[in-house]
């Protein structure tokens, strides 16, 4: 038994519709209709059988019901976002530390110093505070590369002349022999 939608064939295949209206007598809604069983002709039996394969109703699927999603609450979503906040401001207080260092105590503003650093604080909790880069470079001080903490001798300074007055280091002129 196919099921033919009497008013699509219509639409669609007036000559078929007429044909199948007589043999079964139904001349709208949607029918089950037994297509070898009617009084039809073979090439119009085939013609009907394709057309009601390439026509067939949907099937009626009953909906399935949408996989509810946890509803997050607007107090979760603010504590997510104040975490978030503190996490990227103790990020940037621990680079300041850091920075500090460079600046102050001498570390070297070098990659291998900034991996060690990295990789102790992950080893340690993962959490990048001014503490913890504190820590680390307590603990890791013998590996990390330091600058000296020397300055660096002050360049002389040239001597400012008066117009008309040479540098104390110029020979004399009357003591010169020639």
């Amino acid at each position: 038994m196919t099921i033919i939608d009497f008013d699509a064939l219509k639409v669609a295949e007036l000559y078929l519709h007429t044909l199948l209206s007589r043999a079964t007598g139904h001349i709208t809604g949607k029918h089950e209709v037994d297509i070898a069983a009617t009084n039809l002709m073979p090439q119009y039996k085939l013609r009907v059988a394709e057309w009601a394969t390439l026509h067939a109703p949907a099937s009626v699927v009953a909906p399935t019901p949408a996989a509810t999603e946890p509803q997050i609450s607007m107090a979760q979503i603010e504590a997510e976002q104040k975490q978030d906040i503190q996490r990227r401001v103790n990020k940037a207080r621990a680079i300041q530390r850091a920075n500090d260092y460079v600046r102050d105590a001498g570390l070297s503003e070098s990659d291998a110093n900034g991996k060690l650093i990295r990789e102790w604080i992950d080893n340690a909790g993962g959490v990048s505070t001014p503490e913890f880069v504190d820590e680390a470079i307590v603990a890791l001080n013998e590996r990390l590369e330091w600058r000296s903490t020397e300055p660096a001798p002050e360049p002389e300074k040239p001597e400012i002349l008066k117009p008309g007055q040479l540098p104390l280091d110029t020979p004399d002129l009357e003591t010169q022999t020639i």
